[in-house]
């Protein structure tokens, strides 16, 4: 048993604003758990405390945080902007990387910029570093001199695959279409 498959049954989580999530891939390859941490409603903020990604054919646990994720402008024209340090480490090949989510200045600056170091642990050496901008185009400097350049626009989108809510178990995603229409008839009528 790994530490993916430890959560609490439904309802079992705790107090407060705390959420989980418990994914399976399609075909049982990985297994994935986040906690979910609401902060206060003034800062229209909201972020992932911690994860847990389970790559079963390798036998590898990678422990992560994400981004928070940030409303701006919501009186204008409203756009999202991730910002904050995500961590992520792997005991088992030794490698981590820590991603930094820069968030644009009041005046100037620029938007989605991202700058990341991976480091391989027991030898305190950092194999690659890259800069950019997380929905555009990023730039990979691996420690032998070696540049490469990804357009994150041009990559294929993957479409997601989700069964029907009648062949679906605890730890999937049922209740999303229910979520979706509540939140939208709290909205219309809030």
């Amino acid at each position: 048993m790994n530490s993916c498959d430890s959560l609490p049954p439904p309802g079992e989580v705790g107090p407060g604003p705390l959420t989980h999530s418990l994914t399976h891939c399609y075909h049982c390859i990985l297994h994935m758990r986040v906690v979910c941490v609401c902060q206060t409603p003034l800062t229209f903020s909201s972020s992932v405390h911690s994860g847990v990604l389970c790559l079963l054919e390798h036998d590898e646990e990678y422990v992560f945080t994400l981004p928070c994720a940030y409303a701006r402008s919501i009186l204008t024209v409203p756009w999202v902007e991730l910002g904050g340090k995500v961590s992520i480490s792997c005991v088992k090949s030794g490698y981590s990387a820590t991603v930094t989510f820069h968030t644009k200045p009041f005046y100037g600056g620029k938007v989605h910029r991202v700058t990341a170091e991976v480091k391989h642990n027991p030898t305190n050496t950092i194999v690659c570093k890259a800069q950019g901008e997380w929905n555009g185009t990023l730039e990979f400097t691996y420690s032998s001199g070696e540049t490469k350049v990804i357009d994150t626009t041009k990559l294929p989108v993957t479409r997601k695959k989700l069964r029907p809510e009648e062949r679906q178990g605890w730890t999937e995603s049922r209740s999303t279409t229910h979520l979706q229409l509540s939140l939208y008839e709290n909205v219309s009528t809030g």
